[in-house]
């Protein structure tokens, strides 16, 4: 229980800080808009027992609000559905592969430095709300899903970010790298599938600005 409401407290400090920015932006006529791509993700740090491991490829979609966008220095915060997870294969007396999707909403945060009039590059933090998560196992006698509900993943999760854009008018084309920094497992079960895993995902996306005269 205790759990649940430190993951409830997250997402009202997330939408909280999201409604701040767009208030910030609409008051002082910066940029806002929509984003969606794709995201590549992978976990890091699983058990000894892992034979191989493939991306998930997934969706990344919301939108965004740019503070001091006419100038070369700014400040961005979004708000994004994002699938996260990965296909995972297990050594042992039984081999099994276990495929996991994880669906966030994720606020990220960062700075953003102009270089000329077109490119510019992103660092910065996020902060993720664990919505969903499905987990599929399958071995040679079968495919089932296994005993992994979303109170066995943790509720949060955080990091670090840094990316790219190129601006093209009212849109951008991005590319941006996550580092997740909270371990996955809440539970017993958790931890012998993950161990100390966290998300690791790459993402590629089209922003296009809604208030933007260029």
């Amino acid at each position: 229980m205790l759990k649940n409401l430190r993951s409830t407290g997250y997402l009202g400090i997330t939408v909280l800080l999201l409604a701040s920015t767009s208030t910030a932006v609409a008051q002082s006529g910066n940029k806002f808009g929509l984003k969606a791509g794709v995201s590549f993700s992978n976990l890091r740090g699983e058990g000894e027992d892992v034979s191989d491991k493939d991306m998930r490829t997934s969706v990344n979609a919301g939108i965004y609000g740019r503070l001091f966008a006419d100038q070369h220095f700014g400040l961005q915060a979004e708000l994004l559905y994002s699938g996260k997870g990965t296909t995972v294969k297990y050594n042992g007396l039984l081999p099994l592969t276990s495929e996991f999707k994880l669906s966030y909403l994720e606020l990220p945060v960062f700075a953003v430095i102009g270089i000329g009039d077109v490119l510019e590059v992103h660092a910065g933090a996020y902060a993720a709300y664990l919505l969903a998560s499905n987990v599929t196992t399958e071995t040679v006698l079968g495919t089932f899903e296994a005993d992994l509900d979303r109170d066995s993943f943790q509720g949060a999760d955080y990091g670090l970010l840094i990316g790219a854009g190129a601006n093209l008018g009212r849109a951008q084309l991005g590319v941006r790298y996550l580092h997740g920094m909270a371990k996955l497992a809440a539970s017993n079960t958790a931890n012998v599938f993950l161990g100390n895993s966290r998300n690791s995902t790459l993402q590629v996306y089209l922003a296009v600005a809604l208030n933007s005269k260029n």
